[in-house]
């Protein structure tokens, strides 16, 4: 449990990701090697402070030229022991959708680690090695939606995590933007019919790679959680309707961004013929995306410009048959234990959104907006439903089965200070990063 006076020690973390931000290979003068054999090769980390540490560790090949928007091939194995230390490549991403759009206190837990198309790879934290203790895994999948992001974040860090519920922590990263999700099977070529939800299939490779390796580093591949915040929950969402994830994780939580439905196929199609119309292309000519330059792909993404390009999973009756949510959860994981949370005030994460005082009109007119609805009663059924569980969850009378833990109030000097608890808000409680910089 936290209280509000350890949450305020947030801010220390804030003040030291500053200095942290830019450092990829984050040193411990007292830290000792530790090596492990993966289906890969064997990889150099570290053992610090009661827990072993590996970064940049690769689950999946270079995703570049002729793999490029196609789904993810095994890493070639290395005959040396590898280092993994450092942090590896994230996905190409445009740094216009993170920096400048995200509050400043969200923005300094961002490392700015390299880019780049050899981007499969994770991190792991675990407090033993010994493939008798079959800890518990948890595999984080970050947010940004699905444009931006890795799982080289600062409040990602999973040693404390690691270290005082003695779990193993494993973040990922994976192909984003056009690269990750780009729906390019509509279009008939035989040679992208599988290209489709590339992202999703890293994660799932990724998932694999836990499966076949994590005993190793002390876990139970019996026993992995998938858990992510707003787009990392998206992920999560999805991928419980997705055929070939199933059976590669046993339980499931997602925080602040359940994906109920996922983007029809027309619209993918649509999406990715705007896309080549940024690169003067036609669906025709499709095999000239292998050669271009990263750079000149990564611009053609860029939602400012032309019609908007929404990246995300596509129910393509394949890879994932239906929307995950919509009209019922997803048979297949009928026996994944899914466990759903938010913050109080989500919304007050992204700029320009209309904050307290808000009046009936206006709530009303914002509801309608967001419900896309022209009922009215829809929309005054919605606000009651809300209103009501508020006022039972502040009087204890709401029956709910989790923790309420987390404080209304952001760290001191965020947007979310006056009263707000934003999107995102909880991941350094979640990873006790708070509590462990307010130690140091």
């Amino acid at each position: 449990m936290i209280d509000r006076r350890s949450f305020i020690g947030m801010g220390s973390l804030v003040a030291g990701a500053l200095a942290a931000r830019t450092s990829h290979l984050m040193a411990d003068p007292s830290a000792t090697p530790a090596i492990v054999a993966t289906t890969a090769g064997k990889i150099r980390g570290t053992h610090a402070t009661g827990v072993y540490t590996f970064r940049g560790v690769p689950y999946g090949a270079a995703t570049g030229g002729a793999a490029r928007f196609q789904p993810p091939a095994k890493p070639k194995p290395w005959p040396d022991v590898r280092d993994a230390t450092a942090l590896g490549p994230r996905s190409p991403q445009l740094l216009a959708s993170f920096h400048g759009f995200v509050p400043p206190e969200v923005e300094v837990m961002d490392r700015d680690e390299m880019m780049g198309e050899d981007c499969l790879v994770l991190n792991v934290w675990t407090p033993a090695l010994d493939r008798g203790r079959k800890l518990p895994v948890m595999v984080w999948l970050h947010g940004g939606g699905y444009t931006s992001g890795s799982g080289g974040f600062i409040c990602y860090d999973g040693v404390e995590l690691a270290r005082k519920h003695e779990v193993v922590v494993v973040t990922v990263n994976h192909r984003l933007t056009a690269f990750g999700y780009l729906y390019l099977a509509g279009f008939g070529s035989e040679r992208y019919a599988a290209s489709s939800n590339m992202g999703n299939l890293d994660i799932i490779a990724a998932l694999e790679w836990v499966r076949d390796n994590i005993a190793a580093f002390g876990g139970d591949p019996g026993s992995v959680t998938i858990f992510g915040q707003s787009g990392g929950g998206g992920k999560v969402s999805s991928l419980m309707a997705m055929p070939a994830a199933r059976g590669l994780f046993k339980r499931a939580i997602v925080q602040s961004g359940a994906a109920v439905k996922g983007i029809s196929r027309d619209a993918a199609s649509q999406n990715a013929e705007h896309f080549l119309a940024r690169l003067n292309l036609g669906p025709n000519q499709l095999e000239k995306l292998q050669d271009m330059p990263l750079q000149q792909l990564l611009q053609a993404t860029d939602t400012g410009s032309g019609p908007p390009i929404n990246f995300g999973p596509v129910v393509d009756g394949h890879s994932l048959p239906a929307d995950p949510f919509d009209p019922v959860a997803p048979a297949l994981s009928v026996d994944v234990p899914l466990l759903i949370g938010t913050v109080e005030t989500e919304v007050t994460f992204f700029p320009g959104q209309p904050l307290d005082p808000i009046d009936d009109a206006a709530l009303h007119a914002r509801v309608k907006q967001l419900l896309k609805t022209n009922s009215d009663a829809d929309v005054d059924r919605v606000i009651a439903a809300y209103r009501g569980a508020a006022r039972r969850l502040r009087h204890g009378s709401e029956p709910h089965h989790g923790v309420r833990w987390f404080p209304r109030r952001g760290p001191v000097g965020s947007r979310a200070q006056s009263g707000a608890a934003p999107v995102g808000a909880g991941i350094p409680v979640l990873f006790h990063m708070a509590l462990a910089s307010s130690r140091r």
